[in-house]
């Protein structure tokens, strides 16, 4: 059987596989179709989110959901029939989380997971730090760059592995509201330009709260129904993403694109932005070339996905603690309070990566820079014809 190089254990077709073979006959939260059902009278009334594996429709209690008690094994189910449908009502499960286990240094881990060829090695290591820190703590960035940057790669990975991981396309409130639970810890905005304005309404709304790091979020739409639709986001971080506006639109088109253009500064001032260099218009930073896979995962590429994960479950569990215990000092601040409230939290993680002082300067210091080059990209649409305003040093 044909060995896995490093980096094409990570292609979507591989983790495919993995995930079907550690995962068989377990319910994922991929299988959910979004719709919630009620049965039964007004006082016996109970809720059940709907998934759909192959052809067969599954009935979940919506508390299993809501407790973020998602993978698990199906146990026992019961057949019923509903409104002219049959479906599984799950009755026992098992848990069938990943356990936690080092297994690599967290350094090891950040540059064997995703480790592609790349025009900007560094910013894609970073980046990498940052996906991590929105998994393990609570951050709200956005991010633009050109197509083909691979700026959404890791949250995917993540998302076949361990799950609570999402990209919403065109992202509608309607779209995004089943996934505003516990169990989600990163969602995904992306094409938020294609939205209608009263959709970017309901979605600035929704900005202003998790960029507030409120622990639940108040559906307007039905709040004005009279029958408040509460969501907890206690957990959940967002990344907002962004392709550059093409070479061909004119100037003012191109600012209309702009996450600044579309929002209030109140919201704007909520998400930390950054922009990653790398590739063109035309030429991808991501010089990988992927192939078609056509060969069985092998079980030794398996046991290197699952130790990764495990080890991914290790820093988890466990890099909020080892990094308060780092003694390294973070040399800027940002002076919005927001943004350095992101800012800080992604400095904290990368401790867990550096070795001394002098390298947590040089990763800090990636990561202002991405920052202040996004704020000098804003500015160039200003009509001030200044300089664009720089950050503070300590």
């Amino acid at each position: 059987m044909i060995m896995m190089s490093k980096s094409s254990i990570w292609d979507y077709e591989n983790l495919r596989q993995w995930s079907a073979e550690y995962y068989k006959g377990v319910m994922l939260t991929e299988y959910l179709t979004g719709e919630e059902i009620a049965i039964g009278k007004e006082e016996e009334r109970a809720f059940f989110y709907v998934a759909k594996i192959k052809r067969s429709y599954y009935l979940i209690p919506s508390a299993i959901i809501e407790d973020g008690k998602i993978p698990f094994r199906i146990l026992d189910t019961a057949k019923i029939g509903y409104k002219g449908k049959a479906y599984f009502i799950i009755k026992h499960t098992k848990d069938v989380s990943i356990k936690a286990e080092k297994t690599l240094s967290y350094k090891a881990m950040i540059d064997s997971w995703l480790d592609y060829d790349h025009a900007e090695p560094d910013i894609l290591t970073l980046w990498k730090m940052v996906i991590d820190t929105a998994f393990s703590s609570r951050i709200n960035v956005r991010v633009i760059t050109y197509p083909g940057w691979m700026k959404d790669s890791p949250l995917v990975v993540l998302g076949k592995l361990r799950g609570g991981c999402y990209t919403v396309n065109k992202p509608t409130i309607a779209k995004t509201k089943f996934l505003l639970n516990e169990s989600t810890r990163i969602l995904g905005l992306n094409e938020i330009q294609a939205l209608k304005t009263v959709e970017k309404s309901d979605l600035s709304r929704f900005y202003e709260d998790v960029g507030d790091f409120k622990p639940d979020y108040v559906n307007p739409s039905r709040a004005a129904q009279g029958c408040s639709e509460i969501s907890s986001i206690a957990n959940l971080s967002t990344l907002t993403f962004s392709n550059f506006p093409k070479d061909r639109m004119d100037y003012a088109k191109k600012h209309e694109e702009l996450f600044e253009a579309m929002f209030e500064p109140k919201i704007s001032g909520r998400i930390f932005p950054i922009l990653l260099k790398g590739g063109s218009e035309t030429v991808p930073a991501c010089k990988q070339r992927f192939k078609h896979v056509t060969e069985k995962l092998s079980g030794t590429d398996m046991d290197r996905i699952t130790d990764w994960l495990r080890n991914f479950r290790y820093y988890e569990d466990n890099g909020v603690e080892l990094a308060r215990a780092t003694p390294y000092t973070q040399n800027h601040v940002i002076i919005n309070t927001r943004w350095d409230k992101n800012y800080t939290a992604i400095c904290e993680r990368l401790k867990l990566y550096c070795d001394s002082q002098g390298e947590y300067d040089k990763w800090t210091s990636l990561l202002y820079d991405c920052h202040q080059d996004y704020l000098d990209y804003e500015n160039s649409f200003t009509d001030t014809g200044g300089e664009p305003v720089k950050e503070e040093m300590i």
